[in-house]
């Protein structure tokens, strides 16, 4: 008889075998095989196993056998047995009855794949009867399929000379395939998000798949900033356990690995954790720490250093590898911890802000990141950018050298290997026309064209009195018309790039003339106003000239060596620059919060961090601030810039009237603090002198919490905070957003200043300081709300909407991400640097506001108006992705194989120092032609 028993109470549960025979009572066999496969569940179920599990539990070496003997009459039996896996494991349990005799036989034959052991026990015990019914409850909680057919035969008893024999065939475990989840990610963790700040953004990746009875990840790691408020603090960046919702079952008790950072000023660390189970079961108390296992690294590199995580986890074992990058030298960590775990388990990796720290946190790059949850692949290893032939780091931006066959130069500054002019950079390839099944064609050419910096006249190509190098070309006028520059000859523009990167600038100088004596081009400061040159006038252009001075007009008979240029030296067709002049972008300073205006009038900067605003007060009398205006005091600025009240003898302080958010500021160390207000219903407070807590903002509509309040709608109209004074009046200090607040009457009304968020009425103050009046009435309690009677106040811009940055009380869009450097001036932002293109050189384009890029073999150019590409090719349809190749290229490249089409305006690669060849490609169609009859 086959009994077997299936699926109870929806929870998966292997088939139980029970085999015997029935002829005779005498002798019977009970086989049963089971696999203490071990599942976490939600509900925070565990192992009922009882035929094993809740004797072991507690004294770990015993097993419980339980029968049902007659009319439910039950045999409880234990037996002394030492097992060294509890789980994942597959065990046989026999039990033989011999009726002849009282001693009876337990066979136990564990299994780890073709592992066999063997354990026999003899044990006697009085039965009332011979009709014996075996009684098990199997409640698997981790239930998989059957990895493999365990079982082929059990035979009945054979009877030779009164022995009881049984015999057990096992088949060949069968091969499963397990899918492996991969995990692959790159990126940086502090992307901003919109709702939540960046430090604090967890990601996960939850695995597709059950692990087997290993895993392994890896990846690079790369800590870019860190912040702290704390001189030593925790990070907590990864955690690799179960995909479980109970907070027990994610605990570090269970995970199957972290990865902690420890920053400090005197030894950075990196702390590695994991866990090993005494016994399989985890309704234990784990607030000592039970089964967690902790390794401390003492990081003696550069804790932000490339450095190479892999972590590979075996049967009975875990190997963590972690290697720091710095050039061609390393450091390397290698731990193993043996470690009994939790197996066929759907892992989950979280990583990011685990502790959720806003004042202590990092922000990480991580590249290349893999999960295997089955080993039997292909380990990865720490791996290259593909276009690294050494690096010391995953990307682009840290290879030490390159492929000799790569047709890559080396950038040693910039740590990367670029594809050489002539060749396009694609799929990490550096790729030649002969790739794209291109080919070279000279074209012939029915008219000879002149080159580039000639012009033509009389059918011959003349050279423009233009300077042309790698940072100044003149006369752009006849170097951008070779074919009509002749009807003007006049020159005005000089395009400027300078050698620090600097954005280029076109610059217009006095026009100079042109005229030709002969054949022969001459500079002709009088033909202003003449059209035909006389003989005198021709007699005096051939008469050398000296070089102008600085300050020399270009009409006094003299070379002028133009614009941005300082000396240079005459050749025989044109002047030569030998000494650039540096002309310096025009710069505003402002002097906005954080910084502040301290007791001499000078602008500094705030050093108290998390300080928002910062202002002074006397050492020696605290109630003398930079806050309110000084004439509130026995001096005033006047006294102190004429001399007749000096500050030498006096103690200036640093202080400050808010801090950031989560922050408050203690006057006895003079630092922001993280700490919330301990008063309830407080928003904002700060420590005095004397230690104690006073709130300056209330979140409810209680003047006795704070003198400030929010939500001020009820007392005035679109008032945000308003603040109760020493006489009792009510002001709003915070109006609506695109109100305007008068502190005079203390009302907001409409704000008419263009792109402007909140507005205030001149008060004589700078505008932030009547923001704090909620702090500076504390502060200052015996002063007034300070403020200045204007004649005819002007409207002062607090804060513009999102996307503009004040300048001199305007709102002005400022540079955008394509920008490196952008400097503040009377009439908004300029980009004076770009950012770098691909080859590593600074872009030098700036149009409305925006970096753009040349195409590849480009170093300045313009945009083309559509006229002039419908000109050169009607059908060309422009798009985002090949608007680059329609800009006209003003100076190309400096590359001798790299020369600008006069005609077109276009640079080009001169393929065998022959730039008159063309690139062509063929498309043959075949079409198939039936006839029809």
């Amino acid at each position: 008889m086959l009994v077997v028993l299936g699926l109870e109470r929806g929870v998966d549960m292997f088939p139980l075998l029970i085999q015997y025979k029935l002829e005779q009572l005498v002798y019977l066999i009970v086989v049963v095989f089971i696999c203490l496969e071990y599942r976490i569940r939600q509900a925070m179920n565990y192992i009922l196993f009882i035929m094993n599990v809740l004797i072991m539990r507690i004294k770990q070496s015993r097993n419980i056998f339980y029968f049902l003997i007659g009319k439910l009459e039950v045999l409880k039996k234990r037996i002394q047995q030492i097992i060294p896996n509890y789980e994942f494991v597959w065990y046989f349990k026999g039990f033989l009855y011999k009726s002849c005799k009282i001693t009876k036989s337990y066979y136990i034959y564990q299994m780890e794949w073709s592992k066999y052991i063997k354990k026999q026990y003899h044990q006697s015990f009085q039965l009332k009867n011979k009709t014996i019914t075996q009684q098990l409850e199997v409640i698997s909680l981790y239930p998989k399929i059957f990895p493999f057919n365990f079982l082929k035969e059990i035979s009945f008893p054979i009877f030779q000379e009164k022995l009881c024999i049984f015999r057990i065939v096992f088949h060949k475990p069968l091969i499963i395939l397990f899918t492996s989840s991969i995990l692959t990610i790159t990126f940086i963790v502090s992307v901003n998000k919109v709702q939540q700040p960046a430090q604090q953004i967890i990601y996960e990746f939850v695995s597709q798949q059950s692990n087997c009875q290993e895993f392994l990840f890896s990846g690079w790691i790369k800590i870019q900033e860190i912040y702290s408020s704390d001189d030593e603090f925790d990070f907590q960046f990864m955690r690799l356990s179960g995909n479980f919702q109970h907070q027990k079952l994610i605990g570090q008790n269970l995970c199957a690995f972290q990865l902690f950072y420890k920053i400090s000023s005197s030894q950075n660390q990196i702390i590695i954790t994991t866990y090993s189970y005494t016994f399989p079961a985890v309704d234990i108390d784990f607030s000592s720490n039970p089964f967690l296992k902790s390794e401390v690294i003492d990081v003696g590199s550069d804790i932000k250093l490339w450095h190479y995580l892999f972590v590979k986890k075996l049967e009975n074992s875990i190997l963590v590898s972690i290697t720091f990058y710095k050039g061609f030298d390393k450091e390397e960590f290698n731990i193993k911890l043996d470690v009994l775990q939790f197996n066929k388990v759907q892992f989950k990796l979280s990583y990011g802000n685990l502790l959720q720290s806003s004042s202590n946190y990092l922000t990480i790059s991580i590249v290349g990141f893999q999960f295997f949850n089955c080993l039997g692949y292909e380990e990865p290893s720490a791996s290259c950018h593909p276009t690294c032939q050494e690096c010391d780091g995953p990307t682009k931006d840290d290879c030490l050298t390159c492929f000799q066959e790569s047709n890559r130069s080396y950038l040693p500054d910039y740590k990367q290997c670029i594809c050489e002019y002539g060749t396009i950079d694609m799929d990490n390839q550096c790729v030649s026309y002969e790739f794209l099944n291109l080919r070279l064609n000279q074209e012939k050419l029915l008219k000879e064209e002149c080159k580039y910096g000639f012009f033509e006249f009389e059918g011959d190509c003349q050279q423009c009195p233009s300077i042309i190098n790698k940072n100044v070309i003149t006369c752009l006028e006849c170097v951008q018309n070779p074919k009509k520059w002749a009807q003007t000859l006049i020159c005005q523009t000089t395009l400027y790039t300078d050698q620090e990167g600097n954005v280029s600038q076109q610059l217009q100088d006095d026009k100079k003339y042109y005229t030709f004596v002969g054949n022969d081009l001459q500079y002709c400061p009088d033909c202003k106003i003449i059209v035909t040159p006389s003989y005198d006038l021709i007699e005096k252009l051939d008469q050398f000239k000296d070089f102008c001075l600085t300050s020399q007009s270009i009409n006094e008979n003299c070379y002028s060596c133009g614009l941005k240029c300082k000396s240079c030296q005459i050749l025989q067709t044109n002047l030569i620059c030998l000494t650039d002049e540096i002309i310096p972008f025009p710069q505003y300073q402002s002097c906005e919060p954080p910084n502040y205006y301290n007791f001499q009038q000078n602008c500094v900067a705030c050093k108290i961090k998390h300080c928002l605003y910062c202002f002074n007060y006397f050492a020696s009398d605290p109630t003398k601030t930079t806050l309110g205006a000084l004439d509130v005091y026995s001096f005033n600025d006047e006294k102190i810039k004429d001399g007749s009240y000096s500050l030498i003898d006096e103690e200036t302080i640093e202080g400050c009237a808010q801090c950031a958010d989560k922050y408050i500021y203690d006057f006895t160390i003079k630092e922001c603090i993280v700490k919330k207000p301990s008063q309830q219903n407080c928003l904002r407070s700060y420590i005095n002198f004397q230690k104690e807590e006073i709130c300056t903002l209330s979140a409810n509509d209680d003047f006795t919490i704070a003198l400030e309040i929010q939500n001020c709608e009820s007392h005035i109209l679109n008032c945000k905070q308003c603040i109760k004074t020493p006489q009792s009046t009510l002001k709003c200090l915070l109006c609506e957003d695109y109100k305007m607040l008068s502190t005079l009457t203390g009302v907001c009304s409409a704000c008419e200043k263009s792109f402007s968020k909140q507005c205030l009425l001149e008060n004589g103050l700078d505008p932030w300081k009547w923001i704090v009046q909620g702090f500076t009435n504390q502060f200052l309690p015996t002063k007034p709300i300070f403020s200045k009677f204007i004649m005819i106040p002007n409207t002062l811009i607090i804060e513009c909407i999102p996307g503009y940055k004040k300048i001199k009380n305007e709102c002005f869009v400022p540079c955008d991400q394509t920008c490196s450097e952008c400097k503040e001036t009377d009439n908004g932002f300029q980009c004076s640097k770009c950012k770098q293109n691909y080859y590593q050189d600074p872009i030098r384009n700036y149009s409305d506001g925006n970096c753009f890029q040349c195409s590849s073999l480009c170093q300045v150019c313009e945009i083309r108006p559509n006229e002039e590409i419908n000109q050169i090719n009607p059908y060309f349809i422009t798009t985002p992705e090949n608007t680059i190749y329609t800009y006209k290229c003003l100076q190309q490249v400096p590359q001798e194989q790299i020369q600008i089409d006069p005609n077109f305006q276009i640079a080009q690669y001169c393929y065998q120092n022959n730039c008159d060849n063309n690139l062509e490609i063929f498309h043959v169609n075949y079409y198939l032609i039936q006839d029809t009859y």
